[in-house]
C-alpha cells in the first residue's frame, strides 16, 4: 500500500508544493517579530498581537481553499495562483522602500491568501488514495514536504539575510519558492488528477 502510494508522480508534485508554501508562510512568521523589534523597536505587545494577527489571516484562506474545492475548482490550479499571489506579496513585504504599513498588508495577504495551499494538498489524499489505507501515507508525505520547508527554508533565510545584512535578501529564498510552487500548481492541474 506505501509502495502504491509513493508511486504516483502528483503526490510528490503536491509535497514540493507544500514545501514551498511551508517556506514562505514561516520565512514570514519568523521574519515580521524580529524585523519590529530589531528594526522598528516597537513594544512586546505590539508585536505579539500583530504577529498573531498574520497568523490568524490564515483560517479564512484555509475556509475559502475548502469552498472552492467544493466548488471543483482545479487544485494544482489554485496552488499556482495562490504561489503567485504569495511571490508578489513577498516582493512587498521585502521591499527595501516599501512602507510599513505596505508590507504588514502583504504579510496578512501572503499567510492569508496562502492558506489555500494546505486545503488543496492535504485533501488530495482522499481523491489520489486507491484504498482507504493509502489516505494516511500520502498525508504522512504532505507533512513531511511541510517539513522540509520549515527546516530548510528558515535556516536558509537565516544565513543569506546575516550574509547580506538586509532583510531584502530572503527574496533570494522566497522568490524562488513562490515561482516552484506555481511550475508544481501547473503540474498537477496538468495531471488531471
Amino acid at each position: 500500500e506505501v509502495r502504491g502510494a509513493l508511486l504516483q508522480p502528483v503526490p510528490w508534485l503536491l509535497t514540493l508544493a507544500f514545501a514551498a508554501y511551508a517556506l514562505q508562510f514561516f520565512a514570514v512568521v519568523i521574519w515580521l517579530p524580529t524585523f519590529l523589534q530589531e528594526q522598528r523597536d516597537m513594544p512586546d505587545a505590539l508585536i505579539a498581537l500583530l504577529s498573531a494577527l498574520v497568523i490568524a489571516a490564515n483560517v479564512p484562506g484555509n475556509l475559502a481553499g475548502a469552498a472552492l474545492l467544493h466548488r471543483h475548482v482545479n487544485r494544482g490550479r489554485l496552488i499556482a495562483g495562490v504561489s503567485l499571489v504569495m511571490g508578489l506579496a513577498g516582493l512587498g513585504i521585502f521591499h527595501p522602500h516599501a512602507p510599513d504599513s505596505l508590507r504588514y498588508l502583504c504579510c496578512l495577504v501572503l499567510t492569508g491568501v496562502g492558506g489555500v495551499i494546505p486545503v488543496a494538498v492535504l485533501s488530495s489524499s482522499v481523491v489520489l488514495a486507491a484504498n482507504p489505507q493509502q489516505i494516511g501515507t500520502l498525508q504522512g508525505l504532505y507533512v513531511q514536504g511541510s517539513n522540509l520547508g520549515q527546516f530548510a527554508g528558515i535556516p536558509l533565510i537565516a544565513g543569506v539575510v546575516a550574509a547580506s545584512g538586509q532583510w531584502q535578501s530572503a527574496l533570494m529564498v522566497t522568490a524562488p519558492a513562490a515561482l516552484s510552487g506555481i511550475v508544481l500548481g501547473l503540474l498537477v492541474a496538468r495531471s488531471g488528477k
